[in-house]
């Protein structure tokens, strides 16, 4: 008579018996539960078949199990994109809502993203109801959703959902960052970007005047003698172009790019080095 062994599967609980006895720390009676266990991935329901099937956070927007029942339930649906649906509803891919919508779920869900310390890793989630795309696209073109148009939390510290979302232009968006600088400057409560534009010097320049004098009049004093937004140390008149006392020192985002007789081959490396940036 073959032994067996008898087991528990520690993620779905049920009892399973083997002929083989497993020599791993953790029992697993499937793929399945092994891979949920691993990558934390979520439950979820089939529509079509009832069956359950497991999708990463990233893929949480997914209706179907297989191809086959994503069709069955896309019979009747409206069709919001130019190709073929295959696993996801409304997928759009050709829609900029989508890109939109897929962009805020990576940096809410995803820890690879570079941003995604400034959202999911702060806590900040989307709501149930928009984990749909449908749902998101139906809210977004009722409320206002034009192209050129970003979409802005009313409160930086809340979710991604109805109450707290509305649409605005990007260039105002900056003003409700959290490295936003608010300050106030004639008796008005300005960020710093903006002070710039009204006094028409270098936006940058200003933010790091401002950050070493804590004091707006004498950062602006500073910023319009010198307009080029070039740092005070500076004494070649060119960003990135620095004289060591014998030659032209030339970096460009904070990289060396090479030394030079004369100053007129310094700022021609320069700007092959902006102009092989913007290429790349």
């Amino acid at each position: 008579m073959t032994k067996t062994y008898h087991y528990i599967c520690e993620q779905c609980k049920r009892e399973f018996d083997l002929t083989y006895k497993k020599r791993c720390k953790h029992i697993y009676c499937s793929h399945e539960c092994a891979g949920l266990a691993k990558r934390k991935r979520i439950e979820k329901i089939c529509p079509i078949c009832k069956n359950k099937f497991y999708v990463s956070p990233s893929n949480i927007d997914q209706i179907c199990c297989k191809k086959e029942c994503a069709n069955k339930y896309m019979v009747g649906k409206p069709n919001y994109g130019e190709r073929k649906y295959k696993f996801l509803e409304t997928k759009a891919i050709d829609n900029p809502l989508y890109k939109k919508w897929r962009q805020i779920k990576s940096r809410l869900f995803i820890p690879k993203v570079s941003n995604y310390q400034n959202y999911g890793g702060r806590g900040i989630t989307m709501c149930e109801e928009w984990l749909e795309f449908e749902n998101f696209y139906t809210w977004a073109i009722n409320n206002g959703y034009k192209e050129g148009l970003t979409i802005e939390r009313i409160d930086v510290n809340g979710n991604y959902e109805p109450n707290n979302c509305c649409w605005i232009p990007l260039a105002e968006q900056a003003k409700n960052r959290t490295t936003s600088i608010w300050v106030e400057y004639k008796d008005t409560k300005m960020i710093i970007e903006d002070i710039a534009k009204l006094e028409n010097v270098d936006g940058s320049n200003l933010r790091r005047l401002f950050h070493k004098y804590n004091d707006i009049e004498k950062a602006l004093e500073i910023a319009r003698k010198n307009k080029k937004g070039l740092r005070i140390t500076n004494k070649s008149g060119c960003a990135g172009v620095y004289f060591n006392g014998k030659n032209y020192v030339v970096t460009h985002r904070e990289k060396y790019i090479g030394t030079f007789k004369t100053f007129e081959e310094a700022v021609e490396a320069k700007v092959n080095a902006k102009k092989q940036d913007k290429k790349e």
